[in-house]
């Protein structure tokens, strides 16, 4: 059986579709654009459609995967044109490739752009105490707990925007045992009172990055079969 990896990019008033109604559009688009999807065996099928590294609503994204199962292979070009011939506005299919290698990714390189001088970001990670809440499990119960993001951000660059502002760029890790996800980074910087105004991860790494936290794995078919839908 062929599997068919899309690269889309996300942007502008995209960046506000949630994880599950991105799966919900893929696979909505996948049936108009007529790619031959499998599915999923059962009372209630779906299609063999998979996001691994689940986006954070309001982030935006440059070239986030897609796997797709088929039931007969399909010139990628082919998938390109008929995708971004049905996807909405903000959804864009840069790339895809017919059974592709396993990705191993470790790692994401996000931008992130603020109203603040380069002087102001700079002068918060080196002062540390960058922190924000973020929900994990203690004993089968769900729990907050404050998280200092500042040793993530320590090889992170800023620059000047031509339109002022600025911009800062990092790694963050993305593994299944470690993930530091944007939003908790954009959190951090608004608690120390400096927003971030536009959230990019433009690029997933791989072998890059070991730090802390953790990643899931959610396909269309999961989320509807969770929700006995």
């Amino acid at each position: 059986m062929d599997n068919l990896r899309l690269w889309f990019s996300k942007t502008g008033l995209a960046r506000y579709t949630s994880h599950l109604d991105a799966a919900r559009l893929f696979a909505r688009a996948v049936r108009q654009a007529r790619i031959p999807v499998w599915y999923t065996e059962g009372f209630n099928p779906h299609p063999a459609i998979s996001f691994d590294y689940p986006l954070p609503l309001g982030t935006e994204a440059m070239r986030e995967p897609v796997e797709i199962r088929l039931t007969e292979p399909i010139a990628p070009e082919d998938a390109v044109s008929r995708m971004n011939s049905v996807l909405p506005e903000g959804f864009l299919i840069v790339d895809a490739e017919l059974d592709p290698p396993g990705l191993e990714i470790s790692a994401c390189r996000c931008v992130f752009e603020f109203g603040a001088a380069p002087q102001k970001i700079d002068g918060l990670i080196a002062a540390g105490g960058l922190t924000a809440e973020k929900s994990a499990k203690s004993h089968g119960k769900k729990i907050m707990k404050t998280v200092d993001v500042a040793p993530f951000l320590a090889d992170a660059k800023t620059a000047a925007l031509p339109s002022g502002g600025c911009r800062l760029e990092c790694v963050l890790p993305l593994t299944p045992q470690n993930t530091v996800s944007p939003a908790l980074i954009a959190d951090a910087f608004s608690n120390a009172g400096a927003p971030v105004s536009r959230c990019v991860r433009e690029e997933l790494l791989r072998g890059q990055s070991e730090q802390n936290e953790s990643h899931s794995t959610v396909s269309f078919s999961e989320s509807y079969a969770e929700r006995g839908e």
